[in-house]
């Protein structure tokens, strides 16, 4: 595991560090993330090789771990066929690695737990970051779904978690008032340890990794690119690590954090309670939903269980 900085960012926060060197040159850093984008525009993507260049950027380009505590973390699942969820191992992580996908930050037969921050302001909602990111055919129009339920899991933080932060991509912080008071924030305290040039040479990564987090793929390499990232960032901070990311489906409105499932296994999280939703599409235009509370707030009993007083 690399040495690293655990450090908090903001107006009033004083770093304490002095200016800081980075040895690699900024043509050696650009061409490592050259590199990357060669690897994803060929037909197959070999793993081994992103996760190899990532590991060489993470290692030239110290980054500042973000702390992430005093809050909690929105999660939803789609309920399926009538299906009642009970247990919190029902909305963590998918335990069965035969049924998980490749997707944004993860391989196939590779659980991690997805989650949306719980913004409630200036246009955007944890609660419907945490519908809409599960659930892509909300915005298929050829769906003739028209009615969906999802079980959202209030997940509270017991323990600083260590996060890496990727909200740099400019669309997202036209979009999303909360990005565009984040990220002068992280910039100003790289600036206040990072000389002109080394700034830039953050900037670029954060920006590249940033934008690839935050648009849409159906494209298989772009994800073997996101998940090589967290797997390389893994190797080098520990196990026990998330990423902050802007939310694509949510039109990079709402914010999003992926952990590893290391970290819901050493127990930083845990389930406080849960409610249903009853999503209803417009049938006058198929990306606009009405969602509304369908049970009671349930949390769970001595036996682990959550049972709800009504469905509606």
């Amino acid at each position: 595991m690399g040495n690293y900085a655990i450090v908090e960012f903001g107006p009033e926060k004083q770093t304490g560090f002095g200016k800081m060197k980075i040895n690699s040159a900024l043509e050696d850093i650009q061409g490592l993330i050259d590199s990357l984008t060669e690897q994803i525009i060929q037909p197959h993507a070999d793993f081994p090789t992103l996760k190899g260049l990532c590991f060489d950027l993470i290692c030239r380009l110290p980054l500042p771990i973000q702390l992430m505590q005093d809050t909690f973390i929105l999660r939803g699942r789609e309920n399926f066929n009538g299906e009642v969820f009970s247990y919190a191992q029902d909305l963590s992580y998918n335990p069965d690695p035969s049924k998980v996908r490749l997707s944004r930050f993860n391989l196939e037969a590779d659980s991690v737990f997805y989650g949306a921050l719980p913004i409630t302001s200036h246009n955007a909602s944890g609660q419907v970051t945490s519908i809409c990111e599960p659930c892509k055919e909300l915005f298929d129009s050829e769906s003739k779904n028209d009615l969906k339920y999802f079980t959202i899991g209030k997940w509270n933080i017991l323990k600083p978690i260590r996060i890496v932060v990727l909200t740099f991509f400019e669309k997202a912080e036209e979009t999303s008032w909360h990005l565009n008071n984040l990220n002068p924030n992280y910039i100003k305290f790289l600036s206040d340890f990072c000389t002109p040039e080394d700034l830039d040479k953050c900037s670029r990564f954060l920006s590249f990794f940033s934008g690839y987090a935050a648009r849409k793929y159906d494209s298989e390499n772009m994800y073997l690119l996101t998940t090589a990232l967290f797997h390389a960032l893994k190797e080098y901070y520990g196990p026990e690590l998330g990423i902050l990311y802007s939310s694509s489906m949510t039109e990079n409105k709402g914010i999003n954090i992926v952990l590893s499932k290391e970290t819901l296994d050493a127990s930083y999280l845990a389930l406080e309670g849960v409610v249903m939703f009853k999503v209803t599409r417009d049938p006058k235009n198929f990306k606009t939903y009405m969602n509304a509370p369908c049970t009671d707030y349930a949390q769970a009993g001595e036996d682990g269980r959550f049972r709800f007083g009504y469905i509606t």
